[in-house]
């Protein structure tokens, strides 16, 4: 099938909404109370060498996906092996992605709707999105960022009243340690999935500036992080705060202006909907490359509903329970996330600059088909 090539701006577009991703609502780093908005500034700079090493992979062989790349650097046998489980890795993030939405559904919208019909609604719009193709998806990340923009505008706004800055004092009351230590879990999510996106988004149309679409996209989404997060804790206060497992959605539910403004966390519902499907079919954008690298095909279209439904399923059948979820997702989930995001990240780079000054640089053929 030809290349799918988008423009920087749709790029941008997706990376904001994949980093946005479902931590826009959840919010990150409130368990550190009125210090979390540290921890997300310096989790961004922990981070950072990591989105600089996806961008300098993808700068070093043009044109070529994570897991073409796993191949050129590791050899096929053991190319396929890591693919493999980055694939596995992706489709469960997907499922995660999923199985958030849904707690969010039932715990603040609608409490009497089964999980599977909100897995339905969200698997269903992924698997479309998927089927219609990157270049569609990126097309209305575009419009949809810019609609996102405008609706947290216009619902943070009328917030600006209720804002306390005596809820963010005293700053490292407890000293760096408590921060250096909840920036942890905030560093594998979302900051440090950068590689996800190298496995989705990585064709555009000048080739050289796909180091600073990386960029901007990264440094927009942490940035609206930071804002909402510190708006979050001078709305409802750290200890409060650190209490809920939305607390932007319970920010911005106490904004009333009179009569006429209220009810305005409706907004955050759209919001939510549309980062956590971009997320989600990013992800399961992943999943079905990987498939693709696995069995050499060209078109992952065909495996868009397979894959969704593969998610649905997960994202049922992985948790018993809240609390279980909560868990995972606070206590190891870092520890499962560090090989995908940290450690093979770093040894693929290792593994190109020792080649590099070597001489065994892979060749990279020149293909008129992009699987």
């Amino acid at each position: 099938m030809r290349k799918e090539i988008i423009s920087d701006g749709q790029a941008i577009s997706l990376m904001i909404l994949f980093y946005l991703g479902t931590t826009i609502t959840t919010g990150t780093s409130l368990q550190l109370g009125n210090d979390g908005w540290i921890s997300i500034g310096l989790v961004m700079l922990e981070a950072l060498p990591f989105l600089f090493i996806c961008v300098r992979l993808l700068s070093a062989f043009p044109g070529k996906n994570l897991f073409d790349i796993l191949e050129l650097l590791l050899g096929k046998t053991l190319g396929k092996v890591v693919t493999l489980l980055y694939t596995i890795y992706t489709l469960q993030l997907g499922a995660l992605i999923l199985r958030i939405f849904s707690m969010f559904v039932h715990s603040v919208a609608l409490p009497e709707t089964p999980d599977f019909v909100t897995y339905i609604m969200m698997g269903a719009l992924a698997a479309w999105l998927l089927r219609a193709g990157l270049e569609v998806m990126a097309r209305t990340a575009k419009f949809m960022l810019i609609v996102i923009f405008i609706v947290l505008l216009a619902a943070n706004i009328p917030s600006l009243g209720l804002l306390d800055i005596d809820y963010i004092k005293p700053v490292l009351g407890d000293g760096w340690a408590p921060v250096i230590k909840a920036s942890f879990s905030s560093f594998a999510i979302p900051f440090s999935q950068s590689i996800i996106l190298t496995g989705a988004v990585f064709l555009l149309e000048k080739k050289e500036n796909i180091g600073r679409s990386y960029l901007k996209g990264y440094l927009a989404a942490g940035l609206v992080i930071l804002l909402l997060g510190i708006r979050n804790i001078m709305m409802l206060g750290g200890d409060y705060g650190s209490l809920q497992y939305f607390p932007s959605y319970t920010a911005i539910s106490r904004i009333r202006v009179g009569r006429f403004i209220q009810r305005v966390e409706g907004a955050v519902d759209i919001i939510l909907l549309t980062t956590a499907l971009f997320k989600t079919s990013i992800n399961l954008l992943a999943t079905t490359k990987g498939i693709c690298s696995l069995f050499n095909h060209q078109d992952y279209r065909v495996f868009a509903l397979p894959v969704a439904i593969l998610a649905m399923v997960l994202a049922d059948i992985s948790f018993g329970s809240t609390m279980q979820f909560a868990y995972f997702t606070d206590r190891l989930y870092p520890f499962y996330a560090l090989p995908f995001q940290v450690f093979i990240p770093v040894l693929l780079f290792l593994v190109y600059i020792i080649r590099k000054r070597t001489g065994r640089l892979p060749s990279i053929p020149v293909e008129e088909d992009e699987s």
